[in-house]
């Protein structure tokens, strides 16, 4: 892949912007990378996480939006509609998941509106609230190091 330029910057709209993750000395600006460490409320730091049982994917974070989904609406269908998944895929998720973990995560009745549901195993509800605390401070970490690597930082 060669390098990407800018030919007009007046013009630019969003279909033509760089690929993601080139830096800005890479695209043909005058900016350099020190010119941006500069510009601390430009940059931040993002991280990804999930869970694995051995080399199985369990649980990540669109996996979590869905879990609490659940719990807020009552339904696997309303929930995998709130973050914007398909039915199948929140099925096919919600599965892969207690079966990684080795428990039921969801309580699921059959039967539409007026007799099907779905919950949260107690299981489940409990290892949201450690997860959450789990991220929190994972969260802050991740920033407390970024922060001592790359703030203030000539280059």
């Amino acid at each position: 892949m060669g390098r990407w330029r800018l030919r007009d910057p007046e013009r630019q709209d969003a279909s033509s912007g760089p690929p993601p993750g080139l830096l800005t000395s890479q695209i043909g600006h005058d900016t350099s990378l020190a010119d941006m460490l500069g510009r601390e409320h430009r940059l931040a730091v993002r991280h990804k996480v999930w869970l694995e049982n051995g080399r199985r994917f369990a649980l990540g974070d669109g996996g979590l939006a869905l879990f609490h989904a659940i719990e807020s609406t009552g339904s696997v269908r309303a929930a995998a509609r709130d973050v914007g998944w398909s039915y199948r895929h929140a099925l096919g998720y919600i599965t892969n998941a207690e079966r990684a973990v080795g428990r039921p995560l969801v309580a699921r009745a059959r039967g539409g509106n007026d007799r099907g549901g779905a919950a949260l195993t107690p299981a489940a509800r409990h290892f949201l609230r450690r997860y959450a605390a789990f991220r929190a401070r994972l969260d802050r970490a991740v920033e407390r190091l970024y922060g001592a690597a790359f703030r203030r930082t000539t280059l």
